[in-house]
């Protein structure tokens, strides 16, 4: 899990996403983004997270695949939201 920065300056900006399996609904991880960020940044940081590279990788959120290129804000994921992950081999 992605450490919280310390300084309280801009934390509003920052929200906390609870990624699941998309079938089990076992929590994967949690990853710390900051709300302007796209879709893309999410993925990348789930990617290091759980270290799954050799898998493409959907996210799920309010049963829409997520487009790399929206950001996170156009999705309406808010601090505390949980996405889910569906894993395909590449």
């Amino acid at each position: 899990v992605q450490d919280v920065p310390n300084d309280q300056e801009g934390l509003e900006e920052h929200i906390t996403i609870a990624v699941c399996h998309a079938v089990t609904g076992e929590i994967l991880t949690r990853v710390w983004v900051r709300r302007d960020d796209i879709v893309g940044t999410l993925r990348e940081a789930v990617l290091r997270e759980t270290g799954q590279d050799e898998l493409a990788l959907h996210l799920v959120f309010e049963s829409r695949v997520l487009e790399d290129e929206t950001s996170l804000a156009e999705v309406g994921l808010r601090d505390g939201d949980v996405v889910f992950l569906v894993r395909t081999p590449l």
